[in-house]
């Protein structure tokens, strides 16, 4: 099972924002052997920003804008969900197992 958490340095955030949360998800799958020409972003637009700004890919955690759920999907239907969250000064992802 490749499932694995990444770590890595920012500047300090108040909130998560979508696309680094992207970028940040889509590096860790990539760092962790997932390929992306099997491996593809879902889209999920119900969350927003505290500035306002829709979310994209991320399912934001209504309690903690510092975390959320990047989902990707391939063509044998199944997940990978990637826990996004920012703690301090780092952004940890950890990769959730296909289901």
């Amino acid at each position: 099972m490749r499932a694995g958490a990444c770590v890595f340095v920012t500047n300090e955030m108040a909130f998560l924002p979508d696309e680094l949360a992207m970028r940040m998800a889509t590096k860790a799958m990539v760092e962790q052997g997932f390929s992306l020409k099997r491996w593809g972003l879902e889209t999920y637009s119900r969350t927003t920003a505290p500035d306002g700004t829709k979310d994209r890919f991320l399912c934001r955690n209504h309690v903690d804008d510092r975390r959320g759920i990047i989902t990707f999907t391939n063509l044998a239907a199944k997940f990978r969900w990637v826990n996004v969250e920012v703690t301090n000064r780092a952004i940890v992802c950890v990769i959730q197992p296909a289901r």
